[in-house]
């Protein structure tokens, strides 16, 4: 059946979560679906959303305590009589759970990694995007009926042709046989960044000059650059800012890494590996059932420079090694995080969501009769 889906985002930058709800609100369009978009004025994912064939509703809003938003959320709701409100980040899985039980609508909230079940707990249905972030929300309290784990997914086509390393290299400005290690992800104090500095300048008497390339952006980018110049590391870490060109990026990488202290499932990892780049990531909840430890990548516990730089050593010092995980990393996205499977997943998800609830509300609609 078709449905009007009421999507609802507030970010500030895009990141995984926001390169996952472009593909998602793609995707339920191609299906038939009638999608609304709220999310903020003058962002970047508001101007990636024009152009695109939804019902755009860019809005001011002030925070998780905003009056105005959920009277206008309500309101939208009502006018166009939406079937479902599927949310993301807190403070739109907070007001829109709000604005779904005044309006009697059901809200599915999709949480992207190991978060405080506050601002979550209102929907009536929740998506973890891995059975780590299910059982993070489970110790928590929240009952595990109510939790659905619906994995990301990746365009492997997309991500099919790697560039080949020296040119991808030289488009960055780098020598053709510097070695390098990448990480695509915001500079926030949870990505982990100041670990891979530390452990880049411990590996430094064994391995040599490496280079670092940090695609994204955030609040750490300036102590980040102060912590490489008190390393010695200024010339080799090469701060690149937001990118779209991920392919170009990664490919100049001989080894991924992403050292998070909190994740769900990485759609950054997800790329490293369809690029077939080894990668090394920390073992936290989510991650294990994306890289498994010496055949699909590398596991190092999170916070522990002596353990990553140890695996880095070991990436970039033993080529048939990195490459045997580069290859089974590839063969294992193939296997089970197809992006079109895992993406009609979540529309049919919706579709037994609202199935649902209109039993629900035709049974009590009879009881109260």
């Amino acid at each position: 059946m078709r449905l009007t889906i009421l999507q609802y985002i507030t970010p500030s930058r895009i990141g995984g979560a926001e390169t996952y709800f472009l593909r998602l609100v793609d995707s339920l369009r191609a299906a038939g679906h009638r999608v609304l978009v709220v999310t903020k004025r003058d962002t970047p994912l508001r101007r990636e959303l024009d152009g695109r064939d939804v019902e755009l509703y860019p809005w001011v809003t002030h925070g998780k305590l905003d009056p105005l938003t959920l009277w206008k959320l309500c309101r939208l709701i009502r006018r166009e009589k939406v079937d479902v409100i599927n949310t993301h980040l807190t403070t739109a899985s907070f007001l829109g759970s709000l604005a779904g039980r005044l309006m009697g609508v059901p809200v599915v909230a999709r949480v992207p990694a190991t978060e405080h079940k506050t601002f979550f707990q209102l929907a009536h249905y929740l998506i973890a995007v891995s059975e780590g972030v299910k059982q993070h929300l489970v110790a928590q309290g929240v009952r595990a009926e109510k939790i659905h784990v619906l994995y990301n997914g990746i365009d492997l086509d997309r991500y099919a042709h790697p560039l080949p390393s020296a040119e991808a290299k030289a488009r960055l400005g780098l020598p053709a046989n510097a070695r390098t290690v990448g990480i695509v992800a915001s500079l926030t104090e949870r990505k982990g960044h100041r670990f891979l500095l530390h452990a880049l300048k411990r590996i430094e008497p064994q391995v040599g000059e490496v280079h670092a390339l940090f695609a994204g952006e955030g609040d750490q980018e300036d102590a980040l650059r102060r912590l490489a110049a008190s390393l010695g590391l200024s010339e080799r870490v090469h701060f690149l800012g937001f990118r779209q060109d991920v392919v170009e990026v990664v490919s100049a990488c001989d080894a991924f890494v992403l050292p998070s202290l909190k994740e769900g499932l990485s759609n950054a990892v997800m790329e490293a590996m369809a690029l077939r780049r080894p990668v090394i990531v920390t073992n936290i909840a989510g991650m294990p059932e994306l890289v498994r430890d010496g055949e699909t990548g590398l596991l190092v516990p999170p916070a522990d420079v002596g353990a990553l730089a140890d695996a880095l050593r070991r990436v970039l010092s033993d080529a048939a090694f990195a490459e045997r995980l580069a290859r089974n990393g590839r063969r294992f996205l193939e296997q089970h995080f197809d992006q079109q499977a895992r993406l009609a997943e979540v529309e049919q998800f919706f579709q037994q969501v609202v199935k649902a609830w209109r039993r629900e509300y035709t049974v009590r609609v009879k009881e109260e009769g």
